[in-house]
């Protein structure tokens, strides 16, 4: 079957006189590469499942979504190859979508009355009141393009514009269903045209109802026997994941965008404060229960009958107290905000949702915006700087914080345990203001201000805006503290180049959801915040997205600097718990992998002797795919390191400053091309601390030269 357009897009298309005929044939299969309108055809159905109706596949779906982005909208040239091979995995993935969601092939016909028509699965069961999906598949055999949206009865269209489908083309189209109390055995599919002057032909589709069973559950802490707020998983027979009725119309807790596209998900999940009511369809139904990283997944799988009430709790306690052995959980980057960022969520939710993930230290980081149709903001802000103090205890804190912006030049910084919002927030262009405000004062100056307070500051996103930013300056000025978010081989480089700094991580909600990636600081004691920060900026931190990781390097723990003597062995172990199959545990040296185990268990540990030959740091890492970056996806985790001096020698190879020099070079050029500045001496300013930076750079380059190391 072609699958390429045999017209191009015609928006004007009238619809003809047609009738309709169902065709049970094949799934859609492709004999050439996808044009740029059918992978954004599939895009789009892609990311509205993830969103409408999500069922276990969502994760492989917003993957398979965003495989077809990096063809139609990545910033990489796109071979024949990566078409063909992202046109067999679309189709692959869509068929996978076919066997999760009831699914009809319609055929539609010039002049032709409707005919009997059959689903290509049985007819499915459909509970009144709750959403249910279906796929069509809409075959144009007529000789005129069809511009339609199909729906199905009192349902309406989801917000998605009309299809447009040429002659010989099929294209599958989704419909959801919510209908109202009442038996029936069919529904009315009726496509409606893009004219209100033509006719909207209609056929019937076999169902089958069942009425909806409700669910009254709580969730229990096994310590103590109370209940607590906790994530629930609730799948129903139909395979779709529900919410409860409490928050369920929250879109702050129950939606989230997929992070720099144009789709938004449905969480899979809702949170509970500890009691929850849920309707579910009749029949098999699952409930898993989640509470951070520390505490197994508890699943019950229980059946219910049509208009059943059932009552049920679920039990669970944490396995690993990660607080009682000295590591604190932290989200170093929240926005309690509503999703549009734009207005502050209520403060006590987050309190409920801190608890729900298990993590134990919340920052709440107020920002500035700029919007271009003239509006400002500055959220969230339902507190000044400094800790929620209703809201935190022994267990649990909430502190207020801030993030500073630049998005061209100089990158975006969180600003932790500072006593007083630091102005103007933002700077330059987008963040800060219209494409003439000012790239002034330099993220440097923020920092120094920071520290005045006692504060720390955390390098936000990476590398920053296009990879060259104030960050490598930041670092060997000795001003950054911690390096959010940054991808493993920046790490090393870092810590090649001699620097001894720790990785921190967040999850920047509203983007994405609170703790999904978090850090572990080790601050033995009872929880406080200022030490908490301080340790921190020490560097004896792990980030995770699951595993709970440590390492030790002669009995030292992350952070700590050794002295050993030349031809010393040292002693290096790695563990790791995971609540789900851990995958590759690895032992990195000097940007080296010293050792790899791989295991389907949930507990590992590696031990390796190496010789002190030569000085070394060393990190440890965990991942069931080739990506080490904690924020890249779930069960990942990374330390910080640990610094071994060999006859008072440390790390240092002149490559990795000569690198981050020339990343500085793109910094200062990118800066005197596009900077904005009031004056000169702001200007110089800025440039001057650039200059400075690379000077440093080559003084560690020549002191070691000079060294004969």
């Amino acid at each position: 079957m072609k699958m390429r357009r045999s017209k191009p897009w015609n928006i004007l298309a009238a619809f003809p006189s047609v009738g309709l005929a169902m065709m049970i044939t094949p799934t859609i299969l492709a004999a050439d590469p996808m044009s740029e309108d059918e992978f954004r055809h599939y895009y789009r159905l892609f990311s509205d499942t993830a969103y409408i109706a999500p069922t276990s596949l969502q994760p492989d779906t917003l993957l398979a979504a965003e495989q077809i982005f990096e063809i139609t909208d990545g910033w990489r040239p796109v071979t024949d190859e990566q078409r063909e091979q992202t046109t067999r995995d679309t189709l692959a993935h869509y068929n996978a979508l076919t066997e999760r969601y009831p699914t009809y092939r319609v055929r539609i016909l010039d002049g032709a009355d409707p005919v009997i028509v059959r689903a290509v699965n049985d007819a499915p069961e459909v509970t009144p009141g709750l959403l249910r999906l279906f796929i069509v598949e809409v075959n144009n055999a007529t000789g005129e393009p069809l511009h339609l949206t199909p729906v199905i009865e009192e349902s309406i269209p989801y917000g998605r514009p009309s299809v447009m489908i040429y002659p010989g083309e099929t294209l599958p189209t989704l419909v959801p269903i919510i209908l109202p109390p009442g038996d029936r055995e069919e529904v009315t599919l009726t496509f409606l045209p893009a004219g209100n002057n033509t006719e909207a032909p209609s056929t019937t589709l076999p169902i089958s109802i069942k009425n909806a069973a409700t669910i009254n559950g709580t969730t229990i802490n096994g310590a103590t026997g109370d209940p607590y707020p906790s994530r629930v998983y609730a799948i129903g027979s139909d395979g779709i994941y529900r919410h409860a009725r409490e928050f369920g119309t929250n879109r702050t807790l129950s939606e989230k965008p997929v992070v720099f596209r144009p789709a938004m998900m449905k969480v899979p999940f809702f949170y509970t404060d500890g009691t929850f009511t849920v309707d579910m369809p009749a029949g098999e139904t699952t409930l898993i229960l989640e509470r951070g990283y520390e505490t197994p997944l508890k699943s019950s799988r229980i059946q219910l009958d049509p208009g059943e009430n059932r009552e049920i709790s679920i039990e669970s306690q944490r396995h690993h107290d990660m607080m009682e052995r000295g590591w604190i959980s932290g989200d170093t980057h929240i926005h309690w905000a509503i999703n549009e960022w734009n207005e502050n969520e209520d403060i006590d939710l987050l309190a409920m949702v801190q608890r729900a993930e298990d993590l134990r230290i919340a920052n709440n980081l107020t920002l500035y915006q700029w919007q271009p149709d003239g509006g400002t903001f500055i959220k969230p802000d339902q507190y000044p700087m400094g800790p929620v103090e209703r809201l935190s205890n022994g267990e649990y804190h909430i502190q207020m914080a801030e993030e500073f912006r630049n998005d061209n030049h100089y990158g975006h910084i969180n600003l932790l345990n500072i006593k007083e919002l630091i102005e103007p927030i933002s700077t330059g262009p987008g963040s800060g203001g219209p494409p003439d405000a000012i790239d002034y004062p330099i993220n440097a100056e923020i920092i120094r201000q920071a520290h005045a307070q006692g504060g720390i500051s955390i390098e936000a996103h990476n590398l920053g805006p296009f990879f060259a930013s104030g960050v490598p300056a930041n670092i060997i000025h000795g001003l950054s503290d911690s390096l959010d978010q940054l991808e493993p081989a920046n790490y090393y480089n870092f810590l090649n180049a001699g620097f001894r700094i720790g990785l921190s991580n967040g999850s920047d909600h509203p983007a994405r959801l609170v703790g999904i990636c978090r850090v572990y600081v080790h601050a033995p004691g009872p929880l406080d915040y200022g030490e908490w920060c301080r340790r921190l900026a020490e560097g004896r931190t792990f980030t995770t997205s699951g595993p709970l990781l440590t390492l030790t390097v002669n009995g030292h723990p992350i952070g700590d600097v050794i002295e050993a003597s030349h031809g010393e062995e040292l002693k290096v172990e790695a563990e790791v718990w995971s609540r789900h199959p851990i995958g590759k545990l690895q032992i990195v040296s000097n940007g080296e992998i010293l050792g790899t185990l791989e295991t389907e268990e949930t507990v590992a540990t590696l031990s390796l002797t190496v010789p002190a030959n030569e000085p070394r740091w060393f990190t440890a890492r965990t991942s069931k795919t080739e990506s080490f970056d904690a924020l890249s996806g779930p069960d990942i985790a990374h330390t910080s390191g640990i610094y071994v001096e060999v006859d008072g020698e440390a790390v240092f190879f002149p490559e990795a400053a000569e690198g981050w020099i020339e990343n500085l070079g793109i910094h200062r050029q990118r800066l005197v091309q596009s900077g904005n500045f009031d004056n000169d001496e702001q200007r110089q300013e800025a440039l001057d601390y650039i200059d400075e930076a690379i000077d440093l750079y080559r003084q560690r380059i020549e002191a070691h030269r000079g060294s004969g190391q």
